[in-house]
């Protein structure tokens, strides 16, 4: 009677191997995909609230001291900027808005409102608001302003508590390690005394 020879299994369907792949994926999953993206998320949040509460605070004071009138939207200036490496740059669509201020005809870029998402179209009457000392600083007062700021906010706070989400995810991942860690030096140390 003959030994029966071993035969070896491909990788793909040893079991250990699917054991190391998988511990190597919920590692990098666990202890440095999710802190990383997790901190990016947070400072994304902290940068886009204050940028955001900045323009509707600025938003907000122009409300107070302007003066209003009614502009038709006589161009959209679509301006495309390059960016640097594989950023590829972005695109604006700026309302020109014809109207009057203080008594006389004016026009206005309305740089502040850049979007490209069929807001304006050309035509269009919008109500301007304006400094009366400095005519060149306007804007629309648009309820779409308002609703955007409010949905930019919205996100924001999505992607803040996403991101709180998956940092602690990673610091009880890294709590685990250091405590797992302590416990085996504990236990050499009180095996060799």
């Amino acid at each position: 009677m003959t030994e029966p020879t071993a035969t070896t299994k491909p990788w793909f369907r040893d079991r250990y191997t699917w054991k190391f792949l998988g511990g190597a994926a919920l590692f990098l999953a666990g202890f440095i995909v999710a802190p990383v993206f997790g901190v990016v998320s947070v400072f994304g949040c902290v940068f886009g609230l204050v940028a955001d509460n900045h323009a509707m605070h600025a938003d907000s004071h122009l409300r107070s001291i302007s003066e209003v009138t009614t502009g038709t939207v006589i161009d959209i200036d679509v301006r495309h900027y390059s960016g640097a490496g594989k950023t590829g740059g972005h695109t604006e669509c700026i309302p020109i808005v014809k109207g009057e201020a203080n008594g006389s005809p004016h026009r206005w870029e309305l740089t502040n409102h850049p979007a490209c998402n069929d807001y304006y179209t050309v035509g269009e009457r919008l109500q301007v608001m304006y400094d009366p000392t400095d005519v060149d600083h306007a804007g629309v007062r648009s309820d779409k302003i308002l609703a955007t700021y409010r949905h930019n906010l919205g996100v924001e706070v999505q992607i803040g508590l996403i991101g709180l989400g998956l940092s602690a995810v990673g610091a009880a991942c890294w709590t685990w390690l250091l405590r797992r860690e302590k416990r085996k030096k504990r236990g050499a140390q009180l095996r060799q005394s």
